[in-house]
C-alpha cells in the first residue's frame, strides 16, 4: 500500500471513473502538536511566473523531493512506506494475520532497523512504525509513522496515517515529513483515493511545502488506461499558494511508460489572477513511409491575467516531461528556448548564442530542435519539422474577360523526414466571378463560392498541386485558399490569397515628366510662392485604345493647384480638384508610342518646403507595362529671387546681399557687378533652386569680377534633362566657399571658362546624377588659374573636377593648385591637361577613394609640342584607395606617372563613411602625412592647420579636407 508516492499520490480534481470522492470520509485531526512540523512560510497567493512553475508541477507529478530545493532539483526519492512485508497471504481478510511482524524489529536492507508496534484486531487497529536510520538502498528513514487502519476486507483498505517529523535522506540531502495522509484502496476496481495534509521541510535550506486537503484519485486499469486526477492547495514557503485542479483526466497507457500521461490537463491557478495549464496531447504525422505516427507532447501555457490570452507557452515531448525543471518556461536570454529546457540539455539559459548551434550534428539548430520537438543532444531523435504551406498563383497574370483565369494551388512539404496526413484544401472566390473547370476539386454543398480539394497524404519532401478555373465580367476578384491537416503543427503559412482582374482590352499607357518642345522642362518640380506657373505631365500610348482612362494626382503640400486641364488629341476638358486632381480622360487612342496628350496644372506656392505628389493613369484595359503608369515626385516651393535681381540691376557696385534663411527659386545675374551673396545661418539654412519658371531670371547664377558666393545650398533634381551648373563664373578674383551643391543633374556645380584667380574652397558637392548627360562638379576650362581646396566631393555620377586646358591660348602660364580635397565615389577625381613650361600645376594632399579614375592627365588641345615638359606635374602626398585607376595618362603623351614616394595607397580610414562622416579616424594614414607648401591654413571646418595629429611632437598638415584633432 502506498502511503506517500507523489507520482501517484499528488493532487485531485476531475471525475476520472470515480470522481474526486476519495476523502469523503476523511477524518480531520489536529496537527498542531510538537510532534509535527508546522508550516511557517508564505501564506499569500503565489504570483505565477514561468520561472517557478517547475516547483509546483513537480509537487503534483514527481516521485522526488526536488520541489523542496527547486533550483538544485535534488533527485531524492520518496519511497512507498509499506506497512507489513513484501507479500500478504492470498485471500487473507484477518488484519492481525496479515501483519505478522507487529511488535517486531527487523533489519533494513543496508543497515538500520524498522520496528512495528501496535494493536490490531480482525478489521481495524493502529500501528506505529519506527525507523532507526533504516537504509533500503535508496533512502534512509528515521522517525515515526502512525498508521490507523479504519477498515479492511478482502478488497478494500482504508487508513489514516500520521508522519511525525519523519526524516528522509538520499544522497546526503534530508527532508522532514509531517502531517496526515488519508487513503482508501479499492483493489477490486484498482482505484485509490487519498487526501493529504502534509508539511515537508528541507532541513538544509529550510524551504517548506504544504499540501492542504490535497486529493488524488487513481484508477490503475480503467477503460482508457491508467487515470489520475488531482485537486487541492499547494503552499511553497517562498512563493505562496496555488490551487490545483484537473479539468481533463490524466490518462496513461499502461503499456507505454515513456509517454506518461498521454492525454489530460492540469490547471494551476492563483487568486492573484494567473492560470498555468499543463496539457498532454499528441499530433499525428507521416514519418518516412509509415502512416499515422503519433508524437506525444506537453503543452505548457501561462495566462498572466486569466483573460484567455496566453503570454508564455512551450511545447516539449512527454518522454522528457518527468525532468520537472523543464516546466520552467521563462526565457532569460530571449533565444526562444525555455530556461528549463536549456538546463535539461546542458545549455546556458543566459547565453542566446547556443540556440544557433547544432549540438548533435544532425543538421538542425538547437532552437529548431526545441520548436519542432526534437532532442538537441541525440542525433537519432529528429525534430518534427513537417511544415505544409499553401501558395496560390495565376497561370497568366492578365486575362481578358472572355477567357478563363486558371488559379494554381500548391501545397508544399519541404521536410525530408515527415510527411502529412488527411489534408483538406478549401478554395473560396468572391461572388462576382463563376467557377470554370474544377479539376480534382468538388463544389461545396453549402456554399456555391467554395470548393474543397482533399489530399490523403503528402510524402516527405513532396507536394501536390491542382488548378481551378474562373470566368467573369471585367473587374477585380479575390481567391483564398486554406489548408488544414492534423499532421501540420504550424498553421501560420497555411493560407494564401490573391487578387486578380478580368480586363477586356490591352493597352500600354505611360505617364512621364517629359514635355514636348512647347514647354520648358524646368517647370516640372518647382513652384514659387505667390507666383503662378504651369506643370505638364505627358501621356503616352504604345498599345491599343485605352478606354475609361483616368488621371489622378495627389495634392502636394505647400502648393495650391488652382486649375487642371487635359488635352488628348483634339479633345480637352477640365479636371476636378477636391481631395486630389481627377481627370476623366475617356479614350486614349492607339497609334504607336507617341505622346497622345498631357495634363496641364496651374500651381501657386503658398509656403516654403518640399511638397510631394503621386500621379497615375489607369484604364479598364489590360496594361502591358504597368510600371510606367505612375510616379512620385517632390516639388521645391520657395520665394522668388526676382526682387533681388531688381536690387542688383538698380544698385551700384560693390553690393552685399544677405539672404534670410529659407527656400528660394530663381538665379541672379551679376556678371557685370561686384556682388557678395551670403546665405544666412550656415550653408544648410538657405536653399536655392536656380532654374525656375519666373520670367526675368536666368537659369543659373552669373558671377562677375570680385564676386563672392557663400553659405548657400544649391539644389537641382535628379531626373532627365540638363539643369547645368547652378553657378557660372564670368569674372576674375571670385571666391566660392562654404556652399553645398547637391542633386544637380547634368552640370553639377561650378563652371568657368578662361577666368583667372578663382578660389573654390570648403564646399560640399554630392549626390549628382548624370542620366543622359555628363556632369562635372567643378568645371574650370580654358587658361584660368585656380585654387581648389578643402572641398568634399562625394557620391556623384560625375567627374569631381575638370580643370583641363583646351582652346584659348594654351601657351599662357597658369597655376592650378588642387589641395586637401576629399574626393570619394565619383566617376573621376581630378581631370587636367599636361602643364606647359612655366605653368605650376600641383595636386597634393587629396584623398581619392572609390572613384573609377583618381587623376587623369589629358593631352592638351591644341598641342604645342615644343613647350610641353618631359615629366608630369607634381602629384604628391595624396591617398589613392580603391580606384579602378589611380593615375591615368593619355597614351598619346608617351609619359608615365613617376611615383615620388609621397603618395599613400591605403584606406583613409574615415570615421564612418556609411554615415557620411569623412573625418579621419585616429588610425588614419592621412594624419600628419601631407605637404605644407601651398596647403590651406585651415581645414573644412575652419580649424587651423597644421596640428600634431599623431602626437610625435611635430605639427604636420593632414591629407584631405579635415585636420585631425
Amino acid at each position: 500500500m502506498c502511503l506517500l508516492l507523489l507520482s501517484a499520490c499528488g493532487g485531485g480534481g476531475g471525475d476520472g471513473s470515480g470522481g474526486n470522492t476519495g476523502g469523503d470520509n476523511f477524518p480531520e485531526v489536529d496537527l498542531s502538536g510538537p510532534e509535527f512540523d508546522q508550516y511557517s512560510g508564505s501564506t499569500s497567493a503565489a504570483i505565477l511566473v514561468p520561472r517557478i512553475m517547475d516547483t509546483y508541477v513537480s509537487v503534483v507529478l514527481s516521485d522526488t523531493l526536488s520541489f523542496l530545493d527547486g533550483e538544485q532539483a535534488s533527485a531524492m526519492t520518496v519511497n512507498a512506506l509499506n506497512v507489513g512485508g513484501d507479500s500478504e497471504p492470498e485471500g487473507e481478510t484477518n488484519l492481525a494475520a496479515r501483519f505478522s511482524r507487529v511488535n517486531e524489529t527487523i533489519l533494513c536492507k543496508e543497515g538500520g532497523t524498522e520496528t512495528t508496534t501496535g494493536d490490531v484486531g480482525e478489521l481495524t487497529g493502529s500501528l506505529t512504525i519506527h525507523y532507526e536510520q533504516c537504509n533500503d538502498g535508496a533512502s534512509i528513514l528515521h522517525g515515526d509513522v502512525v498508521v490507523n487502519i479504519l477498515s479492511y476486507d478482502l478488497y478494500n483498505l482504508e487508513t489514516n496515517s500520521f508522519f511525525k517529523k519523519l526524516l528522509i535522506t538520499e544522497n546526503g540531502h534530508t527532508v522532514s515529513l509531517s502531517g496526515q495522509l488519508y487513503s482508501f484502496d479499492d483493489d477490486e476496481n484498482t482505484t485509490e483515493r487519498q487526501t493529504a495534509n502534509l508539511v515537508l521541510v528541507d532541513t538544509d535550506s529550510g524551504a517548506q511545502i504544504k499540501l492542504q486537503n490535497f486529493r488524488t484519485y487513481e484508477c490503475q486499469y480503467c477503460n482508457n488506461g491508467r487515470e489520475r486526477t488531482y485537486e487541492g492547495r499547494i503552499y511553497h514557503s517562498e512563493y505562496g499558494y496555488v490551487d490545483v485542479t484537473t479539468p481533463e483526466v490524466l490518462i496513461s497507457d499502461n503499456d507505454d511508460p515513456i509517454n506518461d500521461p498521454s492525454s489530460g490537463q492540469l490547471r494551476f491557478q492563483s487568486s492573484q489572477g494567473q492560470v498555468f495549464l499543463v496539457t498532454y496531447e499528441y499530433i499525428e504525422v507521416y514519418r518516412d513511409s509509415t502512416i499515422n505516427v503519433r508524437e506525444y507532447l506537453v503543452h505548457v501555457e501561462l495566462d498572466e491575467n486569466n483573460d484567455g490570452v496566453v503570454e508564455h507557452q512551450a511545447y516539449f515531448p512527454i518522454a522528457i516531461s518527468d525532468n520537472y525543471e523543464i516546466y520552467d518556461i521563462s526565457d532569460s536570454d530571449g533565444d526562444e528556448m525555455p530556461d528549463g529546457w536549456e538546463r535539461l540539455f546542458g545549455f546556458d539559459e543566459t547565453d542566446s548564442s547556443d540556440a544557433e548551434l547544432d549540438s548533435d550534428q544532425d543538421g538542425y539548430q538547437n532552437r529548431v530542435e526545441y520548436i519542432k520537438y526534437g532532442n538537441p543532444i541525440d542525433e537519432t531523435i529528429l525534430p518534427v519539422v513537417s511544415n505544409l504551406s499553401m501558395d496560390l498563383s495565376l497561370f497568366r497574370d492578365q486575362v481578358k474577360a472572355d477567357e478563363t483565369h486558371s488559379i494554381i494551388a500548391r501545397v508544399r512539404n519541404p521536410n525530408i523526414t515527415y510527411g502529412a496526413l488527411d489534408i483538406t484544401v478549401t478554395i473560396a472566390k468572391s461572388s462576382n466571378v463563376e467557377w470554370g473547370d474544377l479539376g480534382r476539386c468538388k463544389l461545396s454543398n453549402t456554399n456555391p463560392n467554395e470548393v474543397t480539394c482533399p489530399i490523403s497524404s503528402i510524402r516527405p519532401d513532396f507536394g501536390s498541386s491542382f488548378s481551378v478555373g474562373l470566368t467573369g465580367e471585367p473587374g477585380e476578384f479575390t481567391v483564398t485558399a486554406t489548408l488544414s491537416s492534423a499532421s501540420d503543427f504550424d498553421s501560420s503559412n497555411n493560407s494564401d490569397q490573391l487578387t486578380a482582374e478580368f480586363l477586356q482590352r490591352e493597352s500600354d499607357l505611360g505617364l512621364v515628366r517629359k514635355l514636348s518642345s512647347l514647354f520648358n522642362s524646368d517647370q516640372f518640380d518647382v513652384a514659387v510662392i505667390d507666383y503662378q506657373s504651369q506643370m505638364h505631365l505627358m501621356i503616352s500610348q504604345w498599345g491599343g485604345d485605352a478606354h475609361n482612362s483616368v488621371f489622378r494626382m495627389s495634392l502636394p503640400e505647400h502648393v495650391d493647384v488652382v486649375a487642371a486641364r487635359y488635352f488628348i488629341g483634339d479633345q480637352s476638358g477640365d479636371c476636378d480638384i477636391v481631395t486630389e486632381v481627377v481627370c476623366e480622360l475617356g479614350i486614349v487612342p492607339s497609334n504607336g508610342g507617341t505622346y497622345k496628350g498631357y495634363v496641364e496644372l496651374d500651381l501657386i506656392g503658398i509656403s516654403e518646403g518640399f511638397g510631394e505628389y503621386t500621379a497615375s493613369i489607369t484604364s479598364d484595359s489590360i496594361e502591358l507595362q504597368p510600371n510606367d503608369n505612375s510616379f512620385t515626385q517632390r516639388i521645391f516651393v520657395g520665394k522668388s529671387m526676382l526682387p533681388y535681381q531688381t536690387l542688383i540691376d538698380n544698385a551700384d557696385s560693390p553690393l552685399t546681399i544677405d539672404l534670410e534663411p529659407g527656400m528660394y527659386v530663381g538665379a541672379l545675374n551679376f556678371s557685370d557687378k561686384e556682388v557678395t551673396l551670403n546665405g544666412g545661418s550656415g550653408r544648410e539654412a538657405t536653399i536655392i533652386r536656380a532654374r525656375s519658371p519666373i520670367v526675368g531670371l536666368d537659369d543659373w547664377f552669373n558671377v562677375g569680377d570680385n564676386g563672392v558666393v557663400r553659405n548657400i545650398t544649391f539644389v537641382g533634381r535628379d531626373y532627365f534633362g540638363a539643369d547645368g551648373h547652378p553657378l557660372r563664373i564670368y569674372g576674375s578674383d571670385v571666391l566660392i566657399e562654404n556652399n553645398i551643391f547637391e542633386h544637380n543633374g547634368s552640370g553639377g556645380g561650378v563652371e568657368s571658362w578662361g577666368i583667372h584667380n578663382i578660389t573654390i574652397r570648403n564646399n560640399i558637392f554630392r549626390n549628382a546624377k548624370a542620366h543622359d548627360y555628363g556632369c562635372i562638379a567643378i568645371s574650370l576650362g580654358g587658361d584660368g588659374s585656380y585654387l581648389i581646396e578643402n572641398n568634399l566631393i562625394l557620391n556623384t555620377e560625375c567627374v569631381a573636377m575638370d580643370v583641363s586646358r583646351y582652346g584659348n591660348n594654351s601657351e599662357v602660364e597658369v597655376t592650378h593648385v588642387v589641395t586637401n580635397n576629399t574626393i570619394v565615389n565619383n566617376q573621376a577625381g581630378i581631370v587636367d591637361t599636361i602643364a606647359y613650361e612655366g605653368s605650376n600645376f600641383v595636386y597634393q594632399n587629396n584623398i581619392l577613394a572609390g572613384n573609377i579614375i583618381g587623376i587623369r592627365i589629358r593631352d592638351p588641345y591644341p598641342r604645342i609640342d615644343d613647350v610641353l615638359p618631359d615629366t608630369l606635374q607634381p602629384i604628391r602626398n595624396n591617398i589613392f584607395f580603391d580606384n579602378l585607376d589611380n593615375v591615368l595618362v593619355d597614351s598619346s603623351l608617351n609619359l608615365e606617372f613617376q611615383e615620388d614616394g609621397t603618395n599613400i595607397y591605403l584606406s583613409p580610414l574615415f570615421v564612418d563613411e556609411a554615415a557620411s562622416d569623412y573625418e579621419q579616424s585616429p588610425e588614419s594614414p592621412a594624419i600628419d602625412a601631407g605637404r605644407s607648401e601651398l596647403a590651406p591654413v585651415s581645414d573644412f571646418r575652419g580649424l587651423m592647420r597644421p596640428l600634431d595629429g599623431d602626437g610625435d611632437g611635430f605639427m604636420d598638415i593632414d591629407i584631405g579636407a579635415y585636420e585631425y584633432q
